[in-house]
């Protein structure tokens, strides 16, 4: 009989990546795989309260409300867990259908939320599988599910973090992040700075493009991703060295990466693997508090990024990039060590637990 895995992951930002890519992974090695997403699963009441209302809309950084729930994120397991008390159906019911139908020898959660969410889904069915988690930031927060079988990192940096955090060594795997790395080029053409902000456009600021446009000479290009309202108030900007993009698939990023002398983005962990394995500069100008804040103060730690976090310091960035090319030498190395493995991901001991397949 054919080996199942279900993965449920998020509709926002790189998790959507991850989650694809790892069904093409486990696809080739004969297992059949469904995604899930969170969204569409869970109680849409549930879900508005422990995520959609924060990180969606987060509050300014000064009053660092995500932070404190990031750091303080038991409460949300606790919250989950009294309420799956109450009322099961309340909480996961078209995901318990889900699993129920589907059969699943292995369950994989691509992202926080999801990793407390699969445990709690299969209490009290006649199922029994394994239950996994891919981690795709720089950090093993609190809110990681404690009791699941695996846990799956993007870098070795992380395994003292994770037994710091009472997870069993024998539970984490070193095994990349599942990123689609299949159109790497030279990029010998380099002629544009890219400034992205994820899927949701975060962290575009009108005064960095400017400032950029002011004393860049050659183009820039701005990806709004879903952010439509960014969209239709950068196009009112006249300018022939600016040009602006929406939703991009990811064969066209790939190539915006290759022609780009540096990227200037949010911390997001997706776009920092994509440009580090690209050995395109990061220049980090923006992060969502929380899981985007550790991993800007884990690319600190190995020198593996510039700084842009105001104008002085994007200037800067930008002078060592063009100018000094030892600096950006050595970050552009640091970078890529941190993420190499992602080009070539390994999930094992997953593969090895569904054994011989069809």
């Amino acid at each position: 009989m054919q080996k199942r895995i279900l993965i449920l992951t998020l509709k926002i930002g790189g998790v959507i990546t991850v989650a694809r890519v790892l069904k093409d992974y486990f696809e080739k090695k004969g297992v059949k795989v469904k995604i899930c997403f969170f969204e569409e699963v869970v109680s849409q009441r549930l879900y508005s309260i422990l995520f959609k209302g924060w990180y969606l809309k987060p509050f300014p950084k000064k009053i660092r409300l995500w932070s404190f729930l990031y750091n303080n994120s038991g409460i949300y397991r606790v919250v989950y867990s009294l309420l799956y008390c109450i009322s099961p159906k309340f909480t996961c019911p078209i995901l318990r259908e889900e699993i129920i139908k589907f059969n699943p020898d292995e369950l994989i959660a691509g992202s926080f939320l999801p990793s407390f969410f699969i445990r709690h889904a299969i209490k009290d069915l006649p199922i029994r599988c394994n239950l996994n988690a891919v981690i795709s930031n720089f950090d093993f927060p609190k809110y990681w599910d404690k009791y699941l079988d695996n846990y799956f990192i993007p870098h070795e940096g992380l395994l003292e973090v994770g037994v710091q955090s009472k997870i069993a060594r024998d539970k984490i795997f070193i095994s990349g992040l599942p990123i689609n790395c299949d159109k790497i080029t030279s990029g010998d053409l380099k002629t544009s700075i890219l400034l992205v902000g994820g899927r949701l456009g975060i962290g575009i600021e009108l005064d960095t493009i400017l400032l950029v446009l002011n004393n860049f000479k050659g183009n820039l290009i701005v990806v709004c991703g879903e952010n439509v309202k960014l969209n239709l108030l950068l196009n009112k900007i006249r300018h022939p060295k600016l040009k602006i993009l929406g939703n991009i698939d990811s064969n066209i990023i790939s190539e915006l990466y290759n022609t780009s002398i540096c990227v200037i983005t949010k911390a997001g962990t997706l776009t920092l693997a994509e440009a580090a394995i690209r050995k395109v500069p990061i220049i980090i100008n923006y992060f969502v508090e929380g899981h985007e804040k550790k991993n800007t103060e884990y690319l600190l730690k190995y020198d593996a990024c510039f700084r842009g976090f105001n104008n002085n310091e994007l200037l800067q960035s930008l002078k060592e990039i063009e100018g000094d090319s030892n600096i950006c030498k050595i970050k552009v190395n640091n970078a890529y060590k941190l993420f190499n493995k992602s080009r070539n991901i390994d999930f094992s001991p997953v593969v090895e637990r569904c054994g011989n397949v069809d």
